[in-house]
């Protein structure tokens, strides 16, 4: 059963000329935000194996909107929160987010609870490259392994779990 919703979607330019958000965040070694009043911004939730919610955003340009609009971004989201928690372990964080960061990315890079993305030719690449960085969540962020020193664990059993869950939701 697909159990992804989306909550909320703005999809026009804040009016606000300024305004102030505070973040709290504990258990976490390393930390991002993206801003931008373009955002497209789309909100949803992912109920894991165990019932545990956990809410969803996805933030990208109106340049790239064909590309992640209307659940696409959160699909992935979704799909690998999911998949990860039942074989690697539950997700411990409340939100999971991913930004379109096409001007600024490469192919993509993770912090805990939020990822950007680069520039995908598709929305199937788009969705494996979300589904990827996600996943860093547990081998770069909850287990804390060395990139550099071990690739293996990091990339690796990364990659393994981003195939598995591509042929899972397939």
């Amino acid at each position: 059963e697909d159990q992804i919703a989306i909550v909320e979607q703005r999809l026009s330019i804040s009016p606000a000329p300024m305004k102030t958000l505070h973040y709290k965040m504990e258990r976490a070694h390393d930390f991002a935000w993206f801003a931008d009043r373009k955002f497209i911004v789309e909100k949803g939730e992912c109920i894991l194996p165990s019932g545990k919610r956990v809410e969803t955003c996805v933030m990208y340009t109106p340049e790239n909107a064909s590309k992640w609009s209307n659940g696409t971004g959160l699909k992935a989201i979704h799909d690998g929160l999911y998949y990860y928690s039942l074989w690697v372990g539950e997700y411990p964080y409340d939100v999971c987010t991913a930004v379109d960061g096409t001007i600024s990315a490469g192919g993509g890079m993770e912090y805990p609870t939020i990822t950007i993305i680069g520039n995908a030719g598709s929305k199937e690449a788009l969705r494996m490259v979300i589904i990827h960085e996600v996943g860093h969540n547990w081998f770069y962020g909850i287990l804390g392994s060395n990139e550099r020193d071990h690739a293996w664990m990091d990339e690796g059993l990364n990659s393994f779990y981003e195939t598995r869950t591509m042929l899972a939701t397939d």
